[in-house]
């Protein structure tokens, strides 16, 4: 009796220890899709009645580009009217507002399309086994020059993915 007892144990603690499946890409990439909440689409919130933004439209191009209007001078009666104005041309970019936005005269704008680049899984290591990725932009819009020079470099990350009974978990760490 003790021995199938002990049989059991040995045989359950093997079959428990051989269970856990080797992390592959794909469930990296679903996982990782899942807690970025990825693909998305990158955005600038433009602060309509701003005019440090206003400027930044003007010396950014998008007033000769055709995208905005840009007040220069308003009277009294015009101080609560928005600086920026955007023309039919912009209005694939621009985003949904909510009602938090509408009041405070911040327009989103679509600057491009963020999703998963490259993934490396590493080895094993105490803390869990590092998985960096990239996450890339693409498609951008005339609007990615308001975020200057380094909006369209490639981000890294590394995260670490965790044995569980239940699977995997992830787990950042920057």
């Amino acid at each position: 009796m003790k021995t199938t007892t002990v049989i059991a144990i040995i045989s359950l603690l093997l079959t428990a220890g051989c269970s856990q499946e080797k992390l592959t890409r794909e469930q990296a990439h679903l996982f990782i899709e899942k807690e970025y909440n990825l693909p998305r689409e990158a955005y600038f919130s433009v602060y309509c009645g701003d005019p440090i933004h206003a400027r930044k439209m003007l010396d950014s191009g998008m007033e000769e580009k055709g995208l905005v209007r840009v007040t220069r001078k308003r009277t009294f009666r015009e101080r609560n009217d928005p600086l920026i104005r955007f023309t039919d041309k912009a209005l694939p970019f621009l985003l949904p507002l909510t009602e938090d936005d509408r009041s405070h005269k911040i327009q989103k704008v679509k600057v491009a399309d963020e999703k998963i680049g490259e993934i490396q899984i590493g080895e094993k290591q105490p803390q869990g086994i590092p998985v960096s990725f990239t996450i890339v932009r693409n498609n951008p819009t005339p609007f990615i020059t308001l975020l200057g020079k380094k909006a369209l470099e490639i981000r890294k990350y590394r995260v670490y993915f965790i044995e569980s009974n239940e699977g995997w978990i992830l787990e950042k760490r920057y």
